[in-house]
């Protein structure tokens, strides 16, 4: 059974409500956030130095259980690692560059709830496995990770089992169908609560966030592009996922084609999905960018886009209570496909316009007497 609160506009202008295409307070340019330039960064590329669950390698593996790896012994052994893991004094690791050959991970914290930062870093190539991630969190409370680059690493940050309190702020994380393997940018599983994801730029994932029994999580203020490609996968889903805030998100590229974007819900409920938009005409983050020049991958081979156009933009099953308000989709007058599964569009509309027309005259007939 599905029960939802519903409003989904489609708009075939370019005055989307809301949303100011020009505003540079959105989303930063690329070249003024960070550093493009490796020089710039503290160079800890390398071989991985632990085996973590008898199979995934990370360069940096911190865990505060185990005196071999905590905190304490990473910050006193290590340049780019300082702090004491307080509020006011959170364990820093910074300006590291670490290009991991195709192999592996790059920083895994377990069993930690130390205030830490984890910020101005670039993290590049990792492995195309499952757990080839970014950063990765277990049993981990009180972090930010925050203004870093994440280049074809298979997921950029994954956050696991109770994994809580983090925030994920303004980190750049481009992929592409094949360096990496089909990786997401972003995913949240095992209850994992109270986590927020915002401002994040994200282009060429096989899949933008993925979901999965967790709760009361808040992402608001991402931008995802994808010129590659759009699978049977969806770009965003959520699995038995509740209390989440999913708002003022903005989707474009191939995402824009036949409202192509799709949100998926598997047996959810109480969540928000409100104030979105997917549109291809807007202030790009990564205009002027030139990914060539940028990254050396010799494997790289430039693909052709494969699109796919889906039949729904927002896709509930088994999901009750949730709330689905005031998004946008900016596609052609002649498109077809995007909605909600099971509404009709032009049906819908023409309740609408006939309720409209309804009140008009009752409150006209009103005003006479």
């Amino acid at each position: 059974m599905i029960s939802a609160l519903m409003i989904f506009s489609v708009a075939s202008v370019k005055n989307i409500g809301s949303y100011n295409s020009n505003s540079p307070s959105l989303f930063d340019k690329l070249k003024t956030a960070v550093s493009w330039d490796p020089s710039d960064y503290t160079n800890y590329t390398g071989l991985p130095i632990i085996n973590v669950g008898g199979s995934k390698d990370f360069r940096v593996y911190i865990d505060d259980n185990d005196p071999n790896y905590n905190w304490t012994k990473t910050a006193a052994e290590n340049a780019w690692c300082t702090g004491s893991g307080a509020y006011s004094d959170p364990y820093i690791i910074e300006d590291m560059y670490i290009n991991g050959g195709g192999d592996g991970g790059f920083i895994y914290i377990k069993n930690s709830i130390k205030y830490f930062v984890i910020r101005n870093c670039w993290f590049h190539y990792s492995g195309s496995d499952e757990f080839d991630v970014g950063v990765f969190t277990r049993l981990t409370e009180n972090g930010t990770i925050e203004n870093n680059i994440f280049s074809f690493s298979h997921v950029g940050v994954f956050l696991e089992f109770s994994t809580n309190n983090i925030s994920i702020i303004n980190n750049f994380l481009i992929s592409d169908d094949h360096t990496a393997g089909f990786g997401r940018a972003i995913e949240l599983a095992e209850d994992c609560y109270d986590n927020i994801i915002t401002n994040n730029k994200i282009r060429n994932f096989h899949e933008v966030m993925a979901f999965f029994r967790c709760h009361n999580n808040i992402i608001v203020n991402n931008y995802a592009e994808n010129d590659i490609f759009v699978s049977s996968k969806k770009p965003i889903h959520f699995t038995e996922c509740d209390y989440f805030l999913i708002s003022q998100n903005v989707f474009s590229e191939i995402y824009a084609i036949d409202g192509a974007f799709l949100i998926s819900e598997l047996n959810c409920t109480d969540n928000s999905i409100s104030n979105n938009s997917v549109i291809s005409e807007f202030t790009n983050p990564f205009e002027g960018i030139n990914f060539t020049d940028i990254f050396d991958l010799s494997q790289s081979i430039a693909q052709e886009p494969k699109v796919q156009a889906l039949d729904s933009t927002i896709n509930l099953e088994n999901s009750n209570h949730n709330s689905i308000t005031n998004n946008y989709i900016y596609i052609e007058p002649t498109t077809t496909n995007g909605g909600i599964p099971g509404y009709d569009l032009y049906i819908v509309l023409g309740i609408i316009s006939i309720i409209s027309l309804a009140l008009l005259k009752r409150r006209s007939l009103t005003l006479k007497n």
